[in-house]
């Protein structure tokens, strides 16, 4: 029996590039560059798909920016977003793709006190407004209308950490940890009366999620179109910026910024159901991506 073929979109990622080594073991990869499969010309990607002959897609392709960024920007990435979400749907449905995985974010969902459910994403209240945010959830609402030509589920992960050695897309830990190892001079928004709670979620476990239901949707075994993916325990932003001060023996310079005062805490119910939860502590994290950084900072 050959190998079904993946085409790994967005493989220059973090989650995408930890991914691709991953999914090797298993697979036949396609991970083309941006230069050989441009999403947002539709005749650029359908002349990739004649010549390959792909069973699974698995995206994870998105323009991202900070919310520090203008909002003319963050406009743009969002019509962007939904060009190549149209332009890949509709090639993949032309070429009568069997599986679908794709890979978005917490970030789609409006902070909040309370635990969201997967069951929240179908309750407008529950969904943030920023342009980044609405852009994946429409192609979430893309996949819904073509459910009966794919088998798919959107994975919603939690916010991602550990050693990133490239300097794109940095998320808030990223930016910490590259401020204290390489010196750069990222900025970090926090207030100490911030008391909200944060869910953080290793990399090694997000992977290891990918690939768990990526097998659960080839087995036509998953009777949910969207899970959570995130960590068992969910901790106050101002003990892991504490911890990581003792583990790195630094004191983490921030601009004070009072705004945000509620985090997005996932539930982890459904993934449980379907045999799936996270195996790396918060500290056992913490301790493997510092680990990483110094072997790095090591040869700089």
């Amino acid at each position: 029996m050959r190998k079904k073929n993946v085409l790994l979109i967005g493989s220059s990622g973090f989650v995408g590039a930890q991914l691709k080594k991953k999914l090797k073991t298993r697979y036949k990869v396609f991970s083309p560059s941006s230069r050989l499969l441009d999403l947002l010309k539709i005749k650029t990607v359908q002349k990739y798909f004649s010549k390959k002959k792909i069973d699974i897609i698995i995206n994870c392709a998105w323009k991202v920016n900070s919310k520090k960024n203008s909002m003319a920007l963050r406009k743009l990435n969002k019509s962007l977003n939904i060009l190549m979400a149209r332009n890949l749907m509709k090639v993949a449905k032309d070429n009568y793709i069997k599986y679908f995985l794709n890979i978005s974010s917490i970030n789609i969902y409006r902070p909040r006190s309370r635990l969201l459910y997967e069951k929240d994403i179908l309750n407008k209240k529950n969904i943030s407004p920023d342009p980044e945010s609405l852009s994946k959830m429409k192609f979430i609402k893309l996949l819904q209308r073509v459910s009966g030509d794919y088998h798919y589920c959107n994975l919603i992960l939690s916010n991602i950490y550990g050693f990133k050695k490239k300097n794109n897309s940095n998320l808030f830990l990223d930016k910490i940890f590259k401020n204290i190892f390489f010196k750069k001079r990222y900025k970090i928004y926090f207030s100490e009366n911030n008391n909200s709670k944060i869910n953080f979620l290793y990399i090694d476990d997000i992977i290891d999620a990918i690939n768990f239901f990526l097998k659960k949707l080839i087995q036509k075994k998953l009777r949910h179109t969207c899970i959570n993916i995130c960590s068992e325990k969910n901790y106050y932003l101002k003990f892991i910026l504490k911890k990581i001060e003792i583990m790195t023996a630094t004191k983490i310079k921030f601009i004070e910024d009072s705004n945000n005062t509620l985090g997005i805490i996932p539930s982890n119910l459904l993934a449980k159901k379907y045999g799936w939860r996270s195996k790396t502590s918060l500290k056992n994290g913490l301790e493997k991506t510092i680990a990483e950084y110094k072997k790095i900072q090591k040869t700089i």
